[in-house]
C-alpha cells in the first residue's frame, strides 16, 4: 500500500512524498498521516512540506450523495516552504504523463457524476510557513511562526469562517479573521501589528531605503482573482523611504476603500504625512509636526487610464483642489490654491536667499506633460520678498497668466521703499531654457526711498523720479537678484538734492590744489573781499538724467547729466548699483554766470563771459562721495582763458601786495610763456569761446 500511495503522489504532484505511518478507520471515515514529508524542487532543496500528523475525518452519510465533507482537517507542527524565482513560485504539479499511460476517462465520458467537496472544520497548529523570494537581489526570506488557522463551515452552502493568526520572523504580527468559499469568495479583514518594512527595502530598487513599523487593518470582499473592494487604514511609524529625490521620515498615515482595486480601480484615499518629515533633493523640505494632507478619488477613464478627481492637498498653510489624470500624457489641474508665505523658505530651501511673505493663489491651472504646457492665472496678493544684494522688500502686486509655455504679467507691479513701479513681464520658453522681458516704468516716485531700497544708502538722493527700463535675459535662479539684469533704463530727476555733496566745490578744491596760476587766480579771488563762487555750492540741482545700460549690477552711464544753477557736468562710465561707488571721466561745464563772476573777482577787466570747460580725468568714490581727478595742467588751461584781462587789470598790483614785490611780474612773465611771447596777439581781443573740450 505504501508503494501505491507514494507512486499514485508522485504522479499527482510531481514530487517524492513519504510518510512514517499511515492510519485509515472506516466508522467514521478518517486518515492519520505520521510525519509526512513532500520534496522541494530539486534534490538539493528543503522540503516543500513537513509536518508532525496529519489528521483527517470525512462524514460517512455525505458519500452515498457523491460529497466528500470533511468534517475536520488538522495539520500540527507543519513547515511550508516555498520559493520565488523569475518565472514565479514553484509549487507542486502533476508529473508528465508517458505514452504508455492511458489517457485519465472524464467524468462525461463515463457516464457518471462528478463528486462535490465541502469542508466543515480545519486546523493548521503551531505551522511556519518561509517563503525564500530569490527574484530580488539581494534575495529575501519570509517567515511566519507560531501560525493557527482555523476555519469552520456551518452549513454546506455557507462561507467558511476563518481565524488565522501568525508572527512574522521578521518582526510584528498579523491577524485574519473573516469568510472564504471554495469557489474563491472572499470577505477578509487583516489585522497587522508592527510589522518591519525593512526586509521590503530590496523590492525598491537600487539606491532606495525603507524602513519602519506597519500597522493598521486591510478588508479584502470579493472574488480573490479580482477582489470588488479592498479598504486599508494603515499607519506607518518610525518610517524611513527613500527613492531618487524623494525622502520621508517619521509617521505616516494611509485610508483607502477602493472598488474593483485590480481591475478598473475606483474609490477614496487619504494621506497624513503631517508627523514626518519630507524631502525633496535640497529644493523642498517639510519638517515635521507640519501639517501634511492629501485626500481624492481614484477613478479610471474610457481608456482604462487612472486619475484622481477631487484631490485636497494641504502643506502647512498651502491649500490646493483640483485633480490629476496620470496619462500618459500627466494632467494635473487646480481648480484653486492658496499659500500663506510667510515662513516658506523653511520648506522650500531656494527662498531662503529671498524669504517672502503674503500669500499667492492659483487660479485654474492646468499643466500637461507631453508636450509640457501650462495654462492658468497666478495672482499675487502683496506678495513681499527681499532678493539677495537688496535690503528692503519688493512688493509684487497683480496676476500671471500662463499660456502654453509662456507666462505674461496682468495688471503686475513692483513696490520697493513705498514707491510702485509698473512693470509689463513676459518669460519665455518656460520648459526649456526659460528667458524673461521687462518693461518698467516710474513717475514722479520717491528717489531717496528707491536708493535706499535698492543700494542701502538712505538719505543720499533726492528728488521725484521718472523711469523707462527695458531688460531681457535669461533666467538663472542661482543668480543675485542684480546679477541676472541686463537691460538699459532711461531716468530723470527732477529739482532735488545730492546731499552734501557739489561736484562744482570739489572740482575746484583740486583745482586749487594743483598749484601754479590756477590755484594763484583761485586765491586772488578770494583775496578781493568777494564770496568767490561759494554761492553756487549747494548741493541742490536741477535736474540729474541719463541712460544706464546694465549688465549684472554694473551700469554704463552714457552720459549721465548733471545740472545745477550756474554749472553742469557729463559723466561717462560705469556705476555699480550695489554700493553706488563710480569709476567715470567727464567734464565740468561752467556757465557764463559763473565765469562772469570769475573774471570780476580777479579783476579780468573787459572780459567776454561764456561757458567754459574743465576736464574730469577721473569721477570715482561713491555717489554720495565722489572724487574728483583732474588732469595736471588743468588749473593752467584753466588760467590762460582769463590771461589778456587779468594781466592789464588790477591783479597784479594786488599780487605784489599780497604774495609779495615782484610777484605780479612772475605771474605776467608766465602768462608770456603761456601765451608763446607773441606781444602782437596779447593787443588782440580774447577768443568769443574758451570751452576746451
Amino acid at each position: 500500500m505504501r508503494a501505491r500511495i507514494e507512486s499514485a503522489a508522485r504522479s499527482a504532484l510531481g514530487r517524492e512524498i513519504a510518510y512514517r505511518e499511515l492510519d485509515v478507520a472506516l466508522l467514521p471515515p478518517s486518515l492519520l498521516v505520521e510525519e509526512p514529508r513532500l520534496a522541494g524542487e530539486g534534490p538539493d532543496e528543503a522540503a516543500l512540506l513537513e509536518a508532525e500528523r496529519i489528521a483527517l475525518r470525512v462524514a460517512l452519510l455525505p458519500l452515498l450523495a457523491r460529497t466528500v465533507v470533511v468534517d475536520s482537517l488538522v495539520v500540527d507542527a507543519a513547515t511550508v516552504r516555498l520559493v520565488r524565482t523569475a518565472g514565479g513560485v514553484a509549487l507542486p504539479r502533476p508529473a508528465e504523463p508517458s505514452d504508455a499511460a492511458p489517457a485519465p476517462e472524464s467524468a462525461a465520458a463515463g457516464g457518471g457524476a462528478s463528486v462535490s467537496l465541502a469542508i466543515r472544520a480545519f486546523e493548521l497548529r503551531d505551522a511556519a510557513l518561509v517563503l525564500e523570494d530569490r527574484a530580488v537581489d539581494p534575495p529575501v526570506t519570509w517567515a511566519l511562526r507560531d501560525l493557527d488557522v482555523t476555519a469552520r463551515g456551518k452549513a454546506l452552502d455557507r462561507p467558511v469562517e476563518i481565524e488565522a493568526s501568525a508572527e512574522l520572523g521578521s518582526g510584528g504580527a498579523a491577524a485574519l479573521r473573516g469568510t472564504a468559499t471554495l469557489a474563491g469568495e472572499l470577505d477578509l479583514e487583516l489585522a497587522l501589528d508592527a510589522l518591519a518594512l525593512g526586509p521590503l527595502r530590496p523590492y525598491v530598487g537600487a539606491g532606495g531605503a525603507l524602513d519602519g513599523l506597519l500597522a493598521g487593518t486591510v478588508r479584502v470582499r470579493g472574488p480573490a482573482a479580482s477582489p470588488e473592494r479592498i479598504s486599508a487604514d494603515l499607519a506607518i511609524r518610525d518610517a524611513h523611504f527613500a527613492l531618487g529625490d524623494m525622502a520621508v521620515a517619521g509617521a505616516v498615515e494611509a485610508r483607502a476603500d477602493l472598488a474593483d482595486a485590480l481591475g478598473a480601480p475606483g474609490g477614496s484615499f487619504d494621506l497624513d504625512a503631517s508627523d514626518a518629515e519630507i524631502r525633496y533633493g535640497g529644493a523642498f523640505t517639510k519638517p515635521a509636526r507640519v501639517p501634511a494632507t492629501l485626500s481624492g478619488r481614484v477613478v479610471t477613464d474610457e481608456r482604462g487610464g487612472l486619475g484622481i478627481d477631487d484631490v485636497k492637498l494641504r502643506i502647512r498653510d498651502t491649500e490646493a483642489s483640483g485633480r490629476v489624470r496620470l496619462g500618459p500624457p500627466l494632467s494635473v489641474e487646480i481648480d484653486s490654491a492658496s499659500a500663506e508665505l510667510d515662513g516658506a523658505e523653511s520648506l522650500i530651501e531656494a527662498l531662503a536667499a529671498a524669504p517672502p511673505r503674503g500669500r499667492v493663489r492659483a487660479e485654474k491651472l492646468h499643466f500637461v506633460s507631453e508636450p509640457p504646457a501650462l495654462v492658468g492665472v497666478i495672482h499675487f496678493d502683496d506678495l513681499a520678498v527681499t532678493p539677495r544684494n537688496l535690503h528692503t522688500p519688493i512688493t509684487v502686486r497683480g496676476a500671471l497668466v500662463a499660456e502654453g509655455v509662456e507666462l505674461r504679467s496682468r495688471d503686475l507691479s513692483l513696490v520697493a521703499g513705498g514707491q510702485p513701479l509698473a512693470v509689463d513681464l513676459r518669460l519665455l520658453d518656460l520648459f526649456g531654457e526659460p528667458r524673461y522681458e521687462i518693461e518698467a516704468a516710474a513717475d514722479a516716485a520717491d528717489t531717496n526711498a528707491l536708493v535706499t531700497a535698492f543700494a542701502s544708502k538712505p538719505d543720499t538722493l533726492y528728488g521725484p523720479l521718472s523711469l523707462r527700463g527695458s531688460f531681457r535675459g535669461v533666467v538663472d535662479p542661482e543668480r543675485p537678484f542684480l546679477d541676472a539684469l541686463a537691460g538699459s533704463v532711461q531716468f530723470d530727476i527732477a529739482k532735488g538734492r545730492l546731499v552734501g555733496i557739489s561736484l562744482l566745490q570739489a572740482t575746484f578744491a583740486k583745482l586749487g590744489a594743483l598749484g601754479g596760476l590756477g590755484a594763484l587766480a583761485i586765491q586772488a579771488g578770494q583775496l578781493f573781499g568777494g564770496d568767490h563762487v561759494e554761492e553756487y555750492y549747494t548741493d541742490e540741482f536741477e535736474r540729474i538724467y541719463g541712460r544706464l545700460h546694465v549688465n549684472g549690477p554694473v551700469a554704463l552711464a552714457e552720459p549721465l547729466s548733471l545740472l545745477y544753477s550756474g554749472y553742469g557736468a557729463d559723466l561717462t562710465g560705469t556705476l555699480h548699483l550695489t554700493d553706488l561707488s563710480l569709476d567715470m571721466v567727464g567734464r565740468l561745464t561752467l556757465f557764463e554766470e559763473i565765469d562772469a563772476r570769475i573774471a570780476a573777482e580777479v579783476g579780468a577787466e573787459g572780459y567776454e563771459p561764456s561757458r567754459r570747460s574743465i576736464p574730469l580725468a577721473a569721477v570715482g568714490g561713491t555717489l554720495d562721495a565722489p572724487e574728483v581727478q583732474l588732469a595736471g595742467n588743468s588749473g593752467l588751461q584753466f588760467a590762460t582763458g582769463y590771461a589778456k584781462s587779468l594781466y592789464s587789470g588790477k591783479l597784479k598790483g594786488v599780487l605784489d601786495e599780497q604774495l609779495g614785490q615782484g610777484a605780479g611780474q612772475a605771474i605776467g612773465g608766465a602768462l608770456e610763456g603761456i601765451l608763446g611771447g607773441d606781444r602782437q596777439r596779447s593787443t588782440q581781443d580774447p577768443p568769443k569761446s574758451t570751452e576746451l573740450w
